[in-house]
C-alpha cells in the first residue's frame, strides 16, 4: 500500500513524477514555469528549457512515465514526448496551441488521457500509437481533473 505521501498533491512544482522502473528509483521529473527537470538524489542533474532542448513551452504542467518515454503536458504546446535520448517529439492531435491543465494527464495500461483548457479530453492509444480529442458528453470543455479508480484503492487509509 502506498504510503500517505505519495497521494498528497505537489506544493512549489507544476507537477513531480517519478522515474520508470527501468531507471533509478532515487530520480525525479519536476515540471516548473521554466521547464523540464531531471532530478536525482535530491539535486538537479539535467534542465530542458525552450533555450537549451526541442521543449516547446517552458510551462510544464503534467509529466507522466510511459514506456521508455515521457508525456510532458504544457500550457501553450499541447503534450510532447520525450525519449530518452532527451530529445522531444510531437504526438498527433495533441501538440500545437493547446493548454493541458495542471496535473490533468493519466496513464492506464493502453492509454494516456489528458485534460485540455477548452479541447475537452486528449485519448492516446498506446496499442495502434494514434491520438484523437474528444468532447462528447463532457459537460464542460476544460477537463480538470483526471483519477482512475485503480489510484484510488491505492489511496485510502485505515
Amino acid at each position: 500500500m502506498a504510503g500517505r505521501e505519495a497521494c498528497m498533491p505537489s506544493r512549489g512544482w507544476s507537477t513531480i513524477t517519478s522515474m520508470p522502473s527501468a531507471s533509478p528509483a532515487t530520480a525525479l521529473m519536476a515540471g516548473t514555469l521554466g521547464g523540464l527537470s531531471l532530478l536525482d538524489k535530491g539535486e538537479v542533474r539535467l534542465n530542458y528549457t525552450t533555450a537549451t532542448s526541442g521543449l516547446k513551452h517552458s510551462w510544464i504542467t503534467a509529466v507522466v512515465p510511459v514506456g521508455p518515454e515521457w508525456m510532458v503536458g504544457t500550457y501553450g504546446a499541447g503534450v510532447l514526448g520525450l525519449d530518452r535520448l532527451g530529445h522531444f517529439h510531437s504526438f498527433e492531435h495533441a501538440t500545437g496551441q493547446l493548454e493541458i491543465n495542471p496535473n490533468a494527464m493519466l496513464v492506464t495500461r493502453d492509454h494516456v488521457f489528458a485534460g485540455t483548457l477548452g479541447h475537452g479530453l486528449y485519448v492516446y492509444d498506446g496499442n495502434r500509437n494514434v491520438g484523437s480529442r474528444s468532447r462528447q458528453g463532457l459537460p464542460s470543455s476544460n477537463v480538470t481533473a483526471l483519477r482512475h479508480r485503480e489510484w484510488l484503492s491505492l489511496c485510502r487509509y485505515g
